[in-house]
């Protein structure tokens, strides 16, 4: 079953004599017409001769119930179209008997807000078309409190409708992109396919041309969760690679993941941002948000598997003395704003492998503590990098190598003294530093 929006109209006169009378150009004769009654009070609109032949239309009955209806209207529209027109598609072979249909507008109508006590809507079973059988509905969005009926979110509650019109009358389920991806609305694809149906070869081109491809995106990455259950963003791109899909980080002002992009080559060599996939569930946000995806990452862990450089990135909050002294001096330094704290980006290329990162870890976080006693330190989360702003922004990025740690020590502390030290107890730059192998942890002490 298929929901088409006609859109709203301001007259509901011309609307109901296309659904009612008989009209050539648009394909149904006034004998293969089935009224609807809805929750309309007025008669059929149908004219039959003694014979019961439907020899004319007459819905001047059925008009001045709607506006009479529309008098009620208590609030101000610009546009004033409180009119709508819609219908409901069957699959070839699938067959309702008027009783059906009538019950499914009615389950249709209560989803879409239309309740059967409150508003006025009535229509048309055509049968014309034996492969498409149809109805249309014309609706008054004034209900009888003269409320205007929101139309919000329309489309994705016409998804749910036919769906559980379908299941209790045992009809084909169609696809739609809630069911691809949690029931989720998609509003730019589904806005195309709108767009398509309504104009056609009308309907600018340019991205509509990959709704297809973007559709297989979805119910590929619908595969994963459902069948995979990625715990972190490795399994998850791990799982897409195996169904033929490339997942690709995308860095910030100074290399932070802020966003992920997909491509399906065997469809098309495109690449396309996880948003425009779908917003709720295959953008970055939605990937490492607790209540959607709540995916894991972990920069050293999984930067290789979207692209990125397996760089540590570490934050020391600084006070206000140190942030003019870095803007003053125009120190090789990055800082940003994360909530009400001022901090310095401080990145770490960890080049060993994932059994030595803990000691390397260790390592950097105790060089830091010994160089900024009086600061806090800690790591920058993802989510406060993707909420976070750059207040001082650096064309190149310092990135400290850690193998030599001595090396690195000396470096990064030759780099921080001009604004390390405001405000601040001065550092011993003779301390030498050695990894203890036997336990392998790190350990500072003097020679």
């Amino acid at each position: 079953m298929i929901y088409k929006d006609h859109k709203n109209r301001k007259s509901i006169r011309a609307t109901l004599e296309y659904i009612f009378r008989e009209s050539p150009a648009h394909g149904h004769k006034m004998d293969k017409v089935i009224f609807l009654s809805g929750s309309s009070t007025s008669s059929s609109p149908l004219v039959a001769d003694n014979k019961g032949k439907i020899t004319d239309v007459d819905v001047s009955e059925i008009v001045k119930e709607f506006e009479f209806q529309t008098s009620l209207y208590r609030g101000s529209s610009r546009d004033s179209k409180f009119y709508n027109h819609a219908s409901l598609s069957l699959q070839a072979n699938e067959h309702l008997t008027p009783e059906e249909w009538e019950e499914a507008a009615q389950m249709l109508q209560d989803e879409l807000g239309f309740k059967f006590q409150n508003s006025l809507y009535c229509g048309a079973i055509h049968l014309d078309k034996e492969d498409q059988l149809h109805i249309h509905l014309a609706s008054n969005r004034v209900d009888i409190n003269g409320d205007l009926i929101s139309q919000h979110n329309n489309w994705e509650k016409a998804q749910h409708a036919t769906k559980k019109i379908c299941q209790k009358f045992g009809l084909e389920v169609i696809q739609s992109s809630f069911d691809e991806l949690g029931n989720q609305n998609n509003s730019r694809i589904d806005s195309m396919k709108k767009l398509i149906d309504r104009e056609g070869d009308k309907t600018p081109q340019g991205e509509i041309k990959d709704v297809d491809v973007r559709a297989e995106l979805r119910r590929t990455i619908a595969s994963v969760f459902k069948q995979d259950k990625p715990k972190c963003i490795s399994d998850y791109a791990n799982s897409l690679e195996k169904r033929g899909v490339i997942l690709k980080g995308v860095e910030g002002q100074i290399g932070e993941c802020i966003g992920v992009k997909y491509n399906m080559p065997s469809l098309k060599d495109k690449f396309y941002a996880g948003s425009k996939i779908s917003a709720t569930h295959a953008s970055w946000g939605s990937l490492l948000s607790e209540k959607r995806k709540g995916l894991s990452y972990e920069p050293f862990r999984d930067n290789s598997s979207l692209g990125l450089v397996p760089v540590m990135r570490v934050k020391v909050v600084v006070n206000k003395a140190q942030v003019k002294t870095i803007k003053r001096l125009r120190l090789n330094v990055s800082m940003r704003r994360v909530g009400r704290e001022t901090c310095v980006d401080l990145s770490f290329c960890l080049t060993k492998q994932a059994r030595d990162m803990a000691k390397w870890i260790a390592l950097i976080m105790r060089l830091l503590k010994m160089l900024f006693s009086n600061s806090k330190v800690s790591y920058y989360t993802p989510l406060e990098l993707s909420q976070s702003s750059v207040i001082n922004k650096k064309n190149v990025e310092c990135v400290y190598h850690a193998e030599n740690q001595q090396e690195c020590f000396k470096h990064l502390a030759q780099d921080t003294e001009l604004w390390r030290n405001i405000e601040d107890e001065s550092i011993n730059m003779d301390v030498p530093l050695q990894f203890n192998q036997q336990d392998e942890e790190v350990h500072l002490f003097s020679a």
